[in-house]
């Protein structure tokens, strides 16, 4: 019998971004669910677990940042490996997303190199 999909959610306001993530994590063996904002995005992650959040982190509304806060304050949710999904890079950033209690970050446009690295801690062989 084979073992149950890993489930990830794509949070990200551009389609295109949206798909090419979702595109990589279903070649990784994952079932991948899309939500084009945050808010969105946190009824589905309260609806269902998911192991993987490929989270952007600049959004109108509900931002990234403060989504992945509200994530990690819930006892239910704080497991879910949430990886940044963004174009900020700068060191200054990337420290400022690490302690708002992402686990990895990923920078756009991703590799699939890049995205075995951010999911080596949930899919060891990725």
């Amino acid at each position: 019998m084979n073992a149950p999909l890993k489930k990830a959610l794509v949070i990200d306001d551009v389609e295109s971004n949206r798909r090419v993530a979702a595109a990589l994590l279903e070649w990784h063996g994952f079932e991948v669910q899309l939500a084009d904002n945050a808010r969105a995005g946190l009824d589905l992650i309260r609806a269902e677990p998911f192991d993987v959040l490929l989270l952007d982190i600049s959004m109108p509304g509900l931002n990234g940042m403060d989504l992945c806060k509200k994530i990690r304050q819930d006892p239910a949710m704080r497991s879910m490996h949430i990886v940044a999904y963004t174009a900020h890079v700068y060191p200054e950033d990337k420290a400022e997303i690490l302690q708002a209690g992402f686990n990895a970050l990923l920078t756009k446009p991703i590799s699939v190199q890049s995205l075995r690295e951010a999911l080596h801690p949930v899919v060891p062989r990725a």
